[in-house]
């Protein structure tokens, strides 16, 4: 976990993120529900995966993917959730939900396309706070259609969330 500091925010809170790689829909599914139970709110998680198989029906068109995933992730949260594409040239078509959805839609949305950041996807994860050991294995996850929850919070919330998270992996 590293600090996320920004000039908005005060160095008593400092705000970090967690990321953890699950493979199976099922034990996202599973993980949510405890944090649900437990704090109430996945307002500050986000999922990145280009895993599409359980949604496209053999389709690529990401247009009509949207609403399967819309609705999907919908039931798992509770509430509808931000949530977006991008092409990753090292890694392909990736939808990214939650709160990270519109921050990274927004970065490209200017102008520039993930690979013209420094490092690609790699540079998008550090500036998001993920440490830097941990990069190669995020993308190597996302290459095997793998799904990243990053979970973004202080310390302690992150302390307790990662816990319910190690649990239902």
């Amino acid at each position: 976990m590293l600090n996320l500091k920004n000039k908005h925010q005060n160095n008593l809170n400092p705000k970090v993120i967690y990321v953890k790689i699950f493979s199976k829909l099922e034990e996202i599914e599973i993980a949510l529900e405890s944090i649900k139970e437990r704090y109430l709110d996945l307002s500050q998680i986000s999922i990145l995966s280009k895993n599409l198989e359980r949604f496209n029906d053999g389709d690529t068109d990401s247009t009509l993917v949207k609403p399967s995933l819309v609705d999907y992730w919908s039931s798992v949260y509770g509430v509808e959730q931000d949530i977006g594409f991008l092409n990753v040239p090292e890694i392909g078509t990736c939808f990214v939900l939650g709160p990270l959805a519109p921050v990274l839609l927004n970065i490209l949305e200017e102008g520039k396309i993930l690979g013209e950041f420094e490092g690609g996807l790699n540079g998008v994860l550090l500036g998001f706070g993920a440490k830097k050991s941990g990069i190669p294995k995020y993308t190597a996850a996302l290459k095997n259609d793998d799904y990243l929850v990053v979970v973004r919070g202080t310390p302690k919330e992150l302390k307790n969330i990662a816990v319910i998270l190690e649990k239902n992996k």
